[in-house]
């Protein structure tokens, strides 16, 4: 039995018949459409929102990743990483992680953050003159080291000096320390110290 069949034929003339006939076709097609449309909306929609989500999800990420390379924490930055559904962002951290794993031995000192506990100097919050309140009769002592003809060296004796600048990096922090310094900035071989008294 089809849909037509619904309609007795003797009470309609064959014209009534056909027109019928084809607004129930009329009416079909347009339900037919109506439920295509909606399934492609919603699937449209649903990897919409999964679209969505990815992009919250690497934003996320990302963030994450960014807080780690502050901290110079490559490790935490790379696990952080393998979470990006975006290939090209993870693509370009990846290379980020590797340039900077492969420059850390050239990079300052300074630029590591060490958490407070784990640091064999831990850091004695303001600068020589800030803690004073009156900045006006502030006395520092700026104190500048340099290793003479390290670039010498450093072409000579690569290893060598590696070996000795993490010494000479130790030595100098434990000093610094030592007497109440500050450490403002190293450059290479280069310190920049701070102290309230000559």
């Amino acid at each position: 039995m089809g849909i037509y069949d619904l309609f007795p034929k003797g009470e309609y003339t064959p014209n009534e018949a056909r027109g019928t006939r084809w607004m129930i076709t009329v009416m079909l097609m347009r339900v037919i459409v109506f439920n295509a449309d909606y399934v492609l909306t919603k699937r449209f929609a649903m990897g919409m929102r999964k679209e969505q989500q990815k992009s919250l999800n690497d934003v996320e990420m990302a963030n994450l990743v960014a807080d780690a390379l502050v901290k110079f924490d490559l490790d935490t930055a790379a696990y952080h990483l393998g979470r990006a559904s975006s290939s090209s962002l993870r693509s370009a951290f990846e290379s980020l992680i590797g340039n900077l794993r492969l420059y850390r031995p050239y990079l300052p000192d300074a630029l590591f953050v060490e958490d407070e506990e784990t640091s064999a100097f831990p850091t004695r919050g303001n600068p020589p003159g800030i803690s004073t309140g009156d900045t006006m009769d502030a006395s520092v002592t700026i104190v500048f080291t340099d290793i003479q003809s390290s670039t010498d060296i450093w072409e000579r004796h690569t290893t060598a000096m590696r070996v000795a600048m993490d010494l000479h990096n130790a030595v100098m922090r434990e000093l610094i320390y030592k007497h109440n310094g500050y450490e403002v900035k190293t450059i290479g071989d280069a310190f920049m110290v701070a102290f309230d008294t000559a």
